[in-house]
């Protein structure tokens, strides 16, 4: 199975960024895009620590593996 492993040397979790609304003033905006991609990083990361603990989604589906998706996430057990 193909992997793809990106290094950056100063991640972000943030789900928003800085807008400039006038001059001097920066207001946080949340970004859609960013949530949708670091919620199923976060996913697909704890898959990989610990493949056994499944979303509830993924124990119905058949053992094939799980795919991880942004609507998944609000799916992990109570102790993550």
């Amino acid at each position: 199975m193909p992997m793809l492993l990106e290094v950056n040397a100063s991640p972000s979790m943030r789900l928003d960024y800085e807008q400039q609304v006038s001059a001097g003033v920066v207001e946080l905006v949340k970004s859609p895009v960013d949530e949708e991609i670091k919620k199923a990083l976060v996913l697909d990361t704890l898959l990989l620590v610990a493949p056994r603990i499944r979303t509830p989604s993924s124990r119905a589906a058949s053992t094939a593996p799980s795919t991880a998706t942004a609507s998944s996430v609000r799916q992990l057990p109570s102790r993550f």
